[in-house]
């Protein structure tokens, strides 16, 4: 792909080092921490600030399907069986969610299996696409694309290639709805779960 603007353009993504998140962890010496992480932030020419989730799904572990997987699942803290509580992840998803309404932009939660489990990309992949949050209750509207690795790499591929075509100042910013899920087809009816 031809580099429009090298200013754009970062390095390939190559494998994933924990050294930050690690430094992290260290340095917050076990507390909870109040902060997060961003996968990755897009600036598209027309849809604006797009921010990509990732969520490793482990098959392993998982009492569900990576179709059911979402973050209102875990969205309220549950009480362990020795009476401690394990937190939720609302924290997460409200900040994110404020965010993308800060910047007038498109939140992006993808759920994949982890290549150690899944050389082959056999399992499917669930894009969620929010478009409203209630404090308490979650996402309560949105879109999900339930997919397969060749297709969720060439619409991401291609996603990319449109942010490298120049976007104008982030104050004239005016973003478009985006089309979702893409003009793929959902998936092979083979991935498709039961209603």
């Amino acid at each position: 792909m031809a580099i429009r603007d090298p200013f754009l353009a970062s390095k390939p993504l190559g494998r994933s080092s924990s050294a930050t998140a690690e430094f992290n962890i260290a340095s917050l010496a076990g507390d909870p921490t109040y902060g997060m992480d961003i996968d990755t932030l897009y600036r598209h020419p027309l849809y604006g600030l797009c921010y990509f989730e990732y969520c490793c799904f482990d098959i392993k572990k998982q009492r569900l399907s990576i179709t059911a997987a979402g973050p209102n699942r875990y969205w309220r803290p549950k009480r362990r069986p020795d009476g401690t509580w394990k937190p939720g992840h609302s924290g997460k998803y409200r900040a994110l969610w404020a965010l993308v309404q800060a910047h007038r932009g498109h939140l992006f939660i993808v759920n994949f299996v982890s290549l150690d489990d899944d050389p082959h990309h056999r399992h499917p992949i669930s894009v969620i696409h929010p478009l409203v949050m209630d404090h308490d209750q979650g996402f309560t509207q949105e879109q999900r694309w339930i997919t397969t690795f060749d297709q969720f790499s060439a619409w991401l591929r291609g996603f990319n290639a449109e942010c490298n075509q120049g976007f104008p100042p982030i104050t004239e910013y005016h973003p478009s709805p985006i089309p979702f899920p893409p003009n793929y087809p959902l998936a092979p009816p083979d991935l498709v779960p039961p209603p």
